[in-house]
């Protein structure tokens, strides 16, 4: 979806992608991100905006696709260079739904065991170094906004999962870009699996990461 403003041409971007992996039903990865994305539409359809807005449904995120040229976003990219548009920033839905209170529940690459918590209560913002700054007001609106737990992370992309969704493109052109993630295989067990099934998401939580997203869209003073 695209809203567009005669004259002004930068361009924010929400997507997710809407493909699963093979012989997974795919309820956290990516069912929770495009319902959070399809609320989105559905709330920003009626409001009018001081910039472009598009909602992207991205195919050929997982495998035998991701990062190749056939992947969903890479070619979504390309595009975009051909046109000469200006996007001022993506923000990436990925798996958001999954959650635990259980100690224990959450892992890490090393070394961010010893700077994070250990239970997976939390919904994560990821960021380059040069899309920080976007990262910080992102979380400034979840506290304000949401009752969920937020932790981020801006850092180069050399740790193991920063660059596993449809962002990654996008910083890889040299766009700014944020992934809001509930960190995958890092917590739930059901991953990529026949088990990724409704009934283990926790749709209080994944409502207030639509909140947070929300209101970060739609007050933010960003210069959008």
């Amino acid at each position: 979806m695209k809203r567009e403003n005669p004259g002004f041409h930068r361009i924010f971007i929400t997507g997710a992608h809407y493909d699963t992996f093979y012989e997974s039903p795919g309820a956290d990865d990516n069912a929770s991100g495009v319902s959070v994305l399809l609320e989105l539409v559905k709330y920003f359809s009626n409001r009018n905006l001081n910039y472009d807005i598009r909602f992207v449904f991205f195919p050929n995120e997982e495998p035998p696709f991701f990062d190749t040229p056939q992947m969903g976003s890479e070619v979504y990219v390309n595009e975009i260079l051909r046109r000469e548009e200006k996007i001022e920033l993506m923000i990436c839905l990925e798996s958001i739904g999954y959650y635990s209170d259980k100690k224990g529940s959450q892992d890490y690459p090393f070394p961010l065991n010893f700077f994070y918590p250990d239970t997976a209560n939390f919904i994560s913002i990821i960021s380059n170094l040069r899309s920080k700054d976007y990262m910080k007001e992102m979380v400034k609106f979840f506290k304000k906004n949401t009752c969920i737990d937020v932790k981020c992370l801006a850092f180069p992309p050399v740790i193991p999962g920063m660059t596993f969704s449809d962002h990654y493109p996008f910083w890889r052109r040299g766009f700014k870009a944020l992934m809001i993630t509930d960190t995958a295989f890092l917590r739930n067990p059901n991953y990529h699996t026949k088990f990724d099934l409704p009934h283990t998401l926790n749709y209080e939580k994944l409502f207030e990461v639509y909140k947070g997203i929300l209101s970060f869209i739609e007050l933010s003073n960003s210069p959008f």
